[in-house]
């Protein structure tokens, strides 16, 4: 069985899916099948956000709260 996150990779790859790129920030967030990585996490996320992906906003901003706050605020305006 593939691995999930290198199938979101692949995918990604392939047809620039936001929503891949959102749900790849979730698994190294969440730790599924791969270790935690929050770096790796926070930079799909901001991949989807600035194709104009509301979820990964929001994730971001969830990430970044504990991080720094200020540049949270943002993805919630």
């Amino acid at each position: 069985m593939k691995k999930q996150h290198n199938v979101y990779k692949k995918y990604i790859l392939k047809k620039g899916s936001v929503s891949a790129m959102n749900n790849l920030g979730n698994i190294y967030r969440s730790g599924i099948g791969t270790e935690v990585r929050i770096e790796e996490a926070k930079k799909y996320y901001k991949m989807a956000a600035d194709k104009g992906d509301l979820c990964a906003m929001t994730n971001l901003a969830a990430v970044l709260l504990s991080t720094n706050p200020n540049e949270a605020f943002e993805f919630y305006l």
